[in-house]
């Protein structure tokens, strides 16, 4: 399923115009032209486990497609600084993060990311493996926000079962 990407409920960009100061050379005073950098904005993408989802306002039962009905699906269409936001729903999936973005759980009842009946195994160093319901690796800046995290008793097949790990990843749990 092709992600769409909407716009954010807000878009905000910068322009920054960085004066240069002129340049002398023996053949005389060569002027430089100020150069523009565009900051390119975040996107919001909506999941809704039904596939249908608007995002201004949001209203997670609209009848217009979503960017996604998984939130992986939505995490391999994003870049890095994007908002993902997750509808109300039960969505059985292993989540692997590597790029910075926000997920947040909105409306109610709270989404809820369940195992699914199996996980990759996952060597963090030699000796030591987990099995995690979301995996963040790789990446500075990874909010994750008002989420139940279900392991569903799968930990009794997969030992080390964790529900969120951050491996050479930083970032913040709010409210899971």
């Amino acid at each position: 399923m092709n992600a769409r990407r909407l716009s954010p409920l807000v878009l905000v960009s910068a322009l920054a115009i960085f004066p240069v100061p002129p340049l002398a050379s023996a053949g005389g005073v060569f002027r430089a032209y100020p150069s523009v950098a565009a900051i390119a904005s975040p996107t919001i993408l909506i999941v809704d486990d039904d596939g249908q989802a608007q995002a201004m306002p949001l209203n997670c039962d609209a009848t217009t497609p979503a960017s996604s009905a998984t939130i992986s699906g939505a995490i391999t269409a994003a870049s890095g600084g994007d908002t993902i936001l997750v509808c109300p729903g039960t969505y059985r999936e292993e989540l692997f993060i590597d790029k910075s973005v926000i997920l947040r759980g909105v409306g109610s009842p709270i989404p809820i990311i369940e195992a699914p009946d199996s996980l990759t195994s996952r060597t963090l160093e030699p000796g030591r493996t987990i099995h995690a319901i979301v995996f963040v690796t790789g990446t500075v800046s990874v909010t994750i926000e008002r989420f139940l995290i279900d392991g569903r008793g799968v930990g009794t097949a997969n030992p080390r079962l964790t529900g969120i790990t951050y491996f050479q990843a930083s970032g913040t749990i709010r409210n899971c």
